[in-house]
């Protein structure tokens, strides 16, 4: 928390909780430190899908607005970003 009593910015300017959130749409459902390659609503913060990425997995993501009104978010995973 920080000094108003509000959830601390962790990274990106958003919280935790939210860079989990957002994390949670996009990861691979089988292993979380391996590549993403997932899809979105629209509506769902770009800013906050590139901070909760780079967070998690140490790399950037992707963000394609797709013909369908959606956003294909596709990343090379925790693995491949630390070398291993």
């Amino acid at each position: 928390m920080n000094e108003a009593g509000q959830p601390a910015k962790v990274y990106g300017g958003f919280t935790h909780e939210q860079l989990s959130a957002a994390f949670n749409l996009v990861k691979n459902p089988e292993n979380w430190k391996l590549r993403i390659d997932a899809t979105v609503p629209g509506e769902t913060d770009v800013m906050l899908l590139h901070s909760a990425v780079e967070f998690f997995t140490g790399g950037g993501a992707e963000i394609v607005s797709q013909k369908d009104g959606t956003l294909r978010v596709t990343a090379s995973g925790y693995y491949a970003c630390i070398g291993s």
